[in-house]
């Protein structure tokens, strides 16, 4: 899912390091992986506390969800 939604950046739970440890690596477009671990909220509070307000186009994508889908209802 990364490499198909060109992910440049990935924060994950503490819990998951080893799963993505090495990712970026792998993704030559990922260049950041965020781990939330106990130095997240310290490393978070390092940066401006103002908005960049980046330009954003009308075909620009924003959100990407990837889902397995749920339970069928009345169907096979």
């Amino acid at each position: 899912m990364l490499r198909h939604t060109q992910c440049r950046v990935l924060v994950a739970a503490q819990d998951q390091r080893a799963e993505v440890a090495g990712l970026d690596a792998e993704l030559p477009g990922l260049d950041h992986v965020v781990i939330r671990d106990e130095g997240y909220e310290d490393w978070l509070a390092s940066f401006p506390a103002t908005d960049p307000d980046p330009a954003i186009g009308l075909e620009d994508f924003y959100v990407i969800r990837h889902s397995a889908g749920g339970p069928r209802v009345g169907g096979t």
